[in-house]
């Protein structure tokens, strides 16, 4: 967290023959008022939270709520925990 806000996105593991990112693009939000729990994010790179969601949540002592393309998932004191899976996009057929 900065005096700004809270940080979220381009994190980067480094290991010694790649990089790796935590996200595709990074969002400052304004800092947590009294009584916030947790924040919701989405996740474009897997199909789950990762150790970055692990980190932001430990660090800030906030639950991260996260949605992937094919599920809904929480994050809080370094466990990540399956919620429910999202139902695939209904598509029309306009004739």
């Amino acid at each position: 967290m900065t005096s700004n806000g809270i940080v979220i996105g381009r994190h980067f593991r480094v290991n010694t023959t790649d990089v790796v990112p935590s996200s595709v693009s990074c969002l400052t939000v304004g800092r947590p008022g009294r009584g916030v729990v947790g924040f919701w994010v989405t996740r474009l790179l897997s199909s789950t939270p990762s150790e970055f969601h692990v980190y932001l949540s430990l660090k800030l002592d906030l639950a991260v709520y996260a949605g992937t393309k094919t599920a809904r998932w929480s994050v809080k004191q370094g466990m990540i925990q399956f919620k429910e899976p999202v139902a695939p996009a209904r598509t029309t057929t306009l004739h």
